[in-house]
């Protein structure tokens, strides 16, 4: 927007010339502070549950790269049992109230410095730095007593099920995917052992 001035001392004009300059001035420092920030932050969270998505957690794998002495970091990986006849009984809108309900279970259990992500539709990878399995296993506890916490105060019918599996990523050397793969193999491997 290009601001304008009367050429002639036209006092009812200059009045008018004034607002629109003003109004130019609301409109750059829109598009040039306001907009790109709220664009980037909605490009790296989540609208349903508000955490990050995959697209930050990719960014967050270059950064994290860098940063050694946060090695080894724990990888956890999350979802919810039975989703599907979630979603085909009571509707894809109660389908998403249990999402964020694990979300928010999740939030309860990690530690101030502990990344979520939802990378898939009930699929949810969180990281853990400065981890080993003494410290997962403790995260571990603590989602399993919220969940039931959760589950009891809310009445959840049919009740809120997390699977989960974790693997540690020990070097920046390391590949996640493949330590990513482990703990996804984790997370089914429980899941199996509930439904036998």
């Amino acid at each position: 927007v290009v601001k304008r001035y009367p050429r002639y001392r036209n006092l009812g004009l200059r009045t008018i010339f004034e607002a629109f300059n003003d109004l130019a001035d609301s409109i750059d420092f829109l598009t040039n502070l306001v907009v790109p920030s709220k664009i980037k932050y909605y490009a790296f969270r989540d609208p349903l549950t508000d955490t990050y998505n995959r697209h930050f957690l990719n960014e967050q794998l270059k950064l994290l790269r860098r940063h050694r002495e946060i090695f080894p970091v724990g990888i956890l990986f999350a979802d919810i049992d039975d989703l599907k006849l979630i979603n085909d009984t009571l509707g894809h809108k109660e389908g998403d109230r249990y999402i964020v309900r694990m979300v928010e279970v999740l939030k309860a259990s990690l530690r101030g410095g502990d990344r979520i992500f939802r990378v898939g539709g009930d699929e949810c990878v969180v990281l853990i730095p400065k981890a080993n399995e003494e410290i997962m296993e403790k995260i571990i506890k603590r989602i399993k007593s919220n969940l039931e916490y959760v589950n009891k105060e809310e009445g959840l019918n049919p009740p809120l099920g997390i699977s989960l599996g974790y693997a540690i990523w020990n070097s920046p050397e390391e590949s996640f995917s493949e330590v990513l793969d482990k703990a996804d193999k984790a997370m089914y491997a429980g899941k199996k052992r509930k439904s036998n």
